[in-house]
């Protein structure tokens, strides 16, 4: 599955900020709400999206400033010829952060370090590794972007929070990560308290951003 790509357009100017949210210009509420999600920022996503990438490297370090707001990453398994790949990766790191009690966005996140990677190697380095994907195609994406031996990276897949996560982010349509980005139709998604989607498109700066989050966060 292929989802269409928001372009950033002038997010990255500091200006003034919109008040007075409209349901169904600047956000919609999610039909399902996502379970155990309140004080979050759920920002759905994938490692060969070049807006998402953008975002995380301009947008996602300034947004959540001063906001006692959650960061959270779900990442499309279904989206780039290595989607299933780059969400084990990131799964297994998420993982070792939340038992080690690290935030995704603190320099010392292992996920962080990790989602630096698979950005780098896609967006920066242009690798691909193979114009279609094979087998062989998959062993080079692991071993250029999981840090870890074959072995290791299997047995880390056995973990039960892995699991967990991996179930979140999934391949079906039941899946988290695609009923957010399914309703927009596009990634990045970013969904407020588990309830609402900002409408990518009408995001006019970071500050318009911060203050669509703080809006929607507070009609809780």
């Amino acid at each position: 599955m292929v989802l269409k790509r928001v372009f950033l357009g002038i997010l990255l100017v500091f200006g003034l900020a919109n008040a007075d949210l409209v349901e169904g210009k600047d956000y919609v509420v999610l039909p399902e709400p996502i379970e155990n999600a309140q004080n979050s920022l759920i920002k759905v996503y994938s490692y060969d999206c070049p807006v998402c990438y953008k975002y995380d490297k301009l947008v996602i370090p300034k947004l959540l400033d001063g906001m006692e707001i959650e960061l959270k990453p779900y990442h499309l398994a279904t989206q780039g010829p290595f989607g299933l790949e780059a969400s084990q990766i990131l799964a297994i790191n998420l993982a070792k952060d939340l038992k080690n009690g690290v935030a995704v966005t603190d320099e010392n996140s292992a996920f962080k370090t990790a989602q630096n990677r698979l950005y780098a190697s896609y967006h920066e380095k242009k690798e691909r590794f193979g114009e279609k994907r094979t087998p062989e195609g998959v062993k080079a994406f692991l071993a250029a972007n999981s840090a870890l031996s074959e072995e290791e990276f299997a047995q880390n897949l056995q973990d039960e929070k892995v699991k967990e996560i991996l179930a979140t982010w999934g391949v079906d349509e039941k899946a988290d990560a695609l009923k957010i980005a399914l309703v927009q139709g596009s990634v990045p998604a970013f969904l407020v308290d588990g309830k609402y989607l900002i409408l990518t498109q009408s995001i006019e700066n970071i500050d318009d951003f911060r203050a669509k989050i703080r809006e929607l966060h507070e009609k809780n």
